[in-house]
């Protein structure tokens, strides 16, 4: 497992949706220096992780993007979706 932080109060989708990105490429930053896994099992271990902390399986997921759609995420940071479905 990684940290992810948990949610912050937001008023608006919007907010909770940057505040999640926010989160996610922290944690995903962290996740790249300090693991060997394949870019498949940090994307798994990024959203277990964060699902652990709080947030919903659905936006996690979202923000990520449909893996094996390269480009797909909502931030370029996050872009593990390139990754092959064979390599989990």
């Amino acid at each position: 497992m990684i940290y992810v932080a948990s949610p912050r109060y937001s008023d608006t989708a919007e907010a909770r949706a940057a505040n999640l990105d926010e989160c996610l490429v922290v944690a995903r930053r962290n996740l790249d220096e300090t693991s060997d896994a394949s870019d498949g099992q940090k994307r798994q271990i990024l959203v277990n992780s964060a699902i652990e902390a709080g947030w919903s399986e659905e936006e996690v997921l979202e923000r990520l993007g449909p893996r094996g759609r390269a480009g797909s995420a909502t931030n370029p940071d996050l872009d593990y979706s390139a990754v092959p479905s064979s390599s989990t």
